[in-house]
């Protein structure tokens, strides 16, 4: 999955985030993350970056799930069907 060229994880950098991530001084930092801004979903992404960096790397609906997009106040969209609509 190419998310944006020349941006992708790739094997070799996920085993450097894995490395950092378990150490000590960050799981320091990452238990004071309280105190600035970390999306709810780092701590599920950093356990799994080995996972997610593989070449062929295919997102899980709990992946899905937990990389939405922080929003303030209500989305609507519309949609347009064909057909009988079911409620």
């Amino acid at each position: 999955v190419e998310l944006w060229e020349g941006e992708n994880i790739n094997p070799e950098l996920a085993k450097e985030i894995e490395t950092l991530w378990h150490d000590a001084g960050i799981q320091t930092c990452f238990e004071r993350r309280a105190e600035f801004q970390l999306g709810d979903a780092s701590k599920y992404f950093l356990d799994a970056v080995a996972r997610v960096g593989v070449t062929d790397f295919l997102p899980t609906a709990d992946d899905v799930l937990h990389s939405r997009v922080r929003t303030s106040g209500v989305v609507s969209k519309e949609f347009l069907l064909s057909g009988p609509v079911d409620r």
